[in-house]
């Protein structure tokens, strides 16, 4: 190990991996997604956890957060169709001394042009040259 900082990014479903990146480097910090309450993981997951999945993982999560003060943070992102009852969940959840984080949502743009995207005839080069001639001494267009 170099002794850099190092954040890892994850969803708390590995806590075992968490664990041991906690253990091994003590400059490294963990940023957890918290999806959201505990029955709504299915649908923000789109089926990769269960409730019961999610809940067991990440109380994990919450007791490695608790022993390794300062380097554990949690947030969620505000997709639509969270609730603020679903994040006082959320928060109600995470260990004494923790706060959570909240992330704007941003929708996929993936296979989208982006809205300011100008067009077709827009976009089509003029015709003609924008500078006439060229510049090089000796060019037969020169001037």
């Amino acid at each position: 190990a170099l002794g850099l900082p190092v954040k890892v990014d994850t969803n708390g479903m590995l806590p075992d991996v968490a664990r041991t990146l906690l253990e091994q480097d003590d400059q490294t910090t963990l940023a957890v997604d918290v999806k959201g309450p505990w029955e709504a993981y299915p649908a923000l997951t789109g089926g990769m956890a269960s409730p019961e999945q999610a809940r067991q993982r990440l109380e994990r999560i919450f007791e490695l957060a608790a022993r390794h003060p300062g380097r554990v943070y949690f947030r969620t992102t505000l997709v639509p169709g969270l609730t603020p009852e679903d994040l006082r969940a959320v928060r109600g959840c995470l260990p004494a001394g923790h706060t959570l984080i909240e992330q704007t949502y941003v929708p996929p743009t993936r296979g989208k042009e982006p809205e300011h995207a100008l067009a077709d005839h827009e976009a089509r080069r003029m015709p003609g040259d924008l500078v006439a001639g060229t510049h090089r001494p000796g060019h037969p267009q020169g001037a």
